[in-house]
Order: C-alpha cells, then structure tokens, then sequence
C-alpha cells in the first residue's frame, strides 16, 4: 500500500512541476477519472442485472405454463393458443386443447 501511495505522490509532484497548475487541478482531475471508471462499472452491473432479470422473468413464465400430460389442481386453465379454457373441479392430466389441440396453458385469471 505505501508503493502505491508513493507512487501516487509522485505522479502529482511530476504533474505540478510540469504543468504549474495546483494540487487541486490534479485531484480534480483523478477523481474525474475514478467517477468515470466507477460510471463504467455500474453500467456493466446494470447490463448483467438486466439480462439476468429477462431471464428470470423467462423462467418464471415457463414455471407457470401447464403441459397436455402434466397433473393440475382443481381450477381453470387457459390455452395459450386459443384462449379455450379447461375447468378442472378435481386433480387430473390436463388434456390437449379441445378446441385448437395446442398443448400449453397458464391458469386463468379469476
């Protein structure tokens, strides 16, 4: 750590005497350089928040669909192709479609 701190010690006397300018322009100007590269940095983490979201949202919408051969509960579910809905009063195999033979569901809205 205090390499570094020399290091960087050294870089500012090297700036001042070469440019004339003061301590601050050279903070000022570090710190210009940490908010950009931390700038940086958060936009990659919203970038991967971002797709990690759409595929969370894609799991969850494929944890919600129902399958012709799969076991429901009691209740409706609604084809994904054509809307048809399938009333279940009692657990049992959920069907294909009888209306368009599409094999995917999701429960109904009530």
């Amino acid at each position: 750590m205090a390499a570094y701190l020399r290091r960087d010690m050294e870089d500012a006397a090297s700036y001042l005497e070469q440019t004339g300018n003061e301590f601050g322009a050279w903070l000022k100007f570090d710190i210009g350089q940490v908010e950009r590269r931390l700038f940086e940095k958060m936009l990659t983490v919203a970038d991967r928040t971002r797709i990690e979201l759409a595929e969370f949202e894609a799991r969850m919408h494929e944890a919600q669909t129902y399958h012709t051969g799969e076991i429901t509960g009691p209740g409706v579910l609604r084809c994904e192709e054509c809307g048809e809905e399938l009333h279940f009063s009692e657990p049992g195999h959920i069907p294909p479609c009888p209306k368009c033979h599409a094999t995917s569901f999701v429960r109904a809205k009530q």
